[in-house]
This record gives structure tokens, sequence and C-alpha cells, in this order.
């Protein structure tokens, strides 16, 4: 016989649950705010903890309740449309899980008292083994992201416009389809907190009035005037309803790797009002044919 404290279970559940999710949202990339999978993990911590105290549950076939209390917390978390896309989150998440329970018995099996039984371990040193697989994990996916992923599509990028410049990273977006409408020219999405230093006053002051308007706003502030971008981009992507970009027109932008660089005079961005990674290291997004087009030169 060995007693279970329920407050106990929660807080481990709640705290492994909620860094299990932090995992699969980094491997998934997805922009999902901490407080948001903290919240994720408390309700699969609670429908763990029902199982203890409502014992007619405990009736239910293992694979079942296996399904039901992960779906829950993803559900809520990542909102997938698909149910091919539910269960590759559901794989990944129990992916994850795995790692984290073998990692942390052998962490255990390994420095702990094996003879005491698993009831005694301490709740300090299994949150803390869970903590430190957990900064394991995040140094090492962004260690291979950052040396073999993202050098072959990493550049370093200039912008200049009315005597000031910025300098940013930015990545090659291959599925950016991006033109301005009418002259058909390619565009370089920035996040607007590294490019508004480039921008005229007059610039910055027209999309900040209008960067959290709906797009009817946005409409009627181009009838009255009040609206003034160089050009308004319609953009449509994946999982993401469509909109607007508010294009300017920047004197020149120099795009530089390894191996050369490449300087295009009077160049589209294209502002984006959120981070476009969850990398902070990387703040545009560079049309391929700034690339394609040519080779760049030394």
């Amino acid at each position: 016989m060995y007693t279970v404290y329920i407050d106990i279970l929660f807080i481990i559940n709640w705290i492994m649950d909620s860094l299990i999710f932090y995992c699969v949202t980094l491997v998934l990339n997805k922009k999902i705010k901490h407080w948001r999978i903290i919240i994720a993990g408390m309700i699969a911590a609670i429908l763990y903890c029902m199982l203890v105290i409502f014992p007619i549950l405990q009736c239910v076939p293992y694979w079942l309740y296996t399904l039901f209390i992960p779906a829950c917390s993803i559900l809520y978390l990542y909102k997938p449309y698909k149910l091919k896309a539910f269960f590759k989150i559901y794989i990944l998440s129990m992916m994850i899980s795995a790692v984290f329970g073998g990692l942390i018995f052998n962490i255990w099996y390994t420095f702990g008292d094996y003879t005491k039984g698993v009831h005694f371990i301490g709740i300090g040193m299994l949150i803390g083994i869970g903590l430190v697989i957990a900064c394991l994990f995040y140094s090492g996916f962004y260690f291979l992201r950052r040396r073999f992923i993202f050098p072959a599509f990493e550049y370093q990028l200039k912008l200049k416009n009315h005597g000031r410049s910025s300098e940013l990273r930015a990545l090659l977006d291959t599925g950016n389809l991006l033109y301005t409408p009418i002259s058909h020219l390619p565009v370089i999405v920035v996040e607007y907190e590294m490019a508004k230093e480039v921008l005229t006053e007059a610039q910055r002051i027209s999309f900040e009035s209008y960067r959290r308007s709906s797009e009817r706003e946005i409409e009627e502030g181009l009838v009255n005037g009040k609206c003034r971008p160089d050009v308004l981009i319609p953009f449509n992507s994946v999982g993401c309803k469509s909109g607007y970009l508010w294009g300017f027109k920047v004197d020149e932008v120099t795009i530089k790797r390894l191996t050369g660089e490449r300087v295009i005079s009077n160049c589209m961005i294209g502002m984006s009002n959120e981070s476009l990674f969850s990398d902070k290291q990387y703040h545009a997004l560079l049309h391929p044919e700034f690339i394609l087009e040519e080779a760049m030169v030394s």
C-alpha cells in the first residue's frame, strides 16, 4: 500500500505536461504564448488526476484515456483543422513524452536510490530532471537548426532609405510568392519593429494608425485618403485568413551571405505586425526571386 497525494500528482503532471507541450511547440515552430502552453499542461494534468479521484474511470481501457488526455490539450493549444494534422501533433506529443519519461527514469535510476521505490522520489528532483531535459532539448533543437538547416537559407539584409539604415537577418522563404498587384514587384516581408527606423515619419504614422485595423477599416482609409501605404499587398497563407500587407518602397536593400552580396534599388518591403519567427535572430522573409533571378556576385 502507498499513499497518493493528489496535489503533488497534479503539480508534477502540470509541470511535465507543460514542458512536453513546450518542446512540441518548438518542433512545430509555432508561435504560441507561454501562458497557453501552461493552460494546456493544466488541462492534461486535471484529466489525469480525475482517473485517480474517480475509481470508475480506472476501468476505462488504457489506450482510450491515453488518447483522450492529450487530445483535449492539443485541440485547445494547436487547433488542428484536419484529422491528419491532429494525429501528426498527437504522435509527436507521444514521442516527446516517451523521450521525457525514458530519460527521467534513466537519470533517476542512475543517480537516485532505486531500492526505495518510485513513490519516494523527491518532487524537487523529478521536476529538476524535467527542466534539465527541456533545456537540453531546447539547446539541441536550436543547435541543429542553426548549424545544419538555417545556414543554407540565411541572409543578412541592410535596408537603406532617406539616409537611414537598418541591418537584420532574413531567411529565404521558397514559398513566398508575394508580388505587388500592378507592378508585380517581389516583396520582402519584414517585421515592422526592425524596419520602422528607415521609414519616413509620415509612413510610420500612417502604418501605426491602421496596423490593428480590420480589412474594412483599411479599405475605408484608402478611400478617404487617411491610409497611405505605397502599395497595399493582398496575401493568403496556409492556415491563416487572407489580409493585407502594407508595402513601402525603400531606396536600397543589400543582400549578403558568405559567397557574396547583391544590391537592389527601389526594393519593396511588406510590413508584418507580428514576429515572423519564434527564434528572435531572424526578422525577415526573403523572396526567392532575389536569389534565383541572377547569381549573387562577390
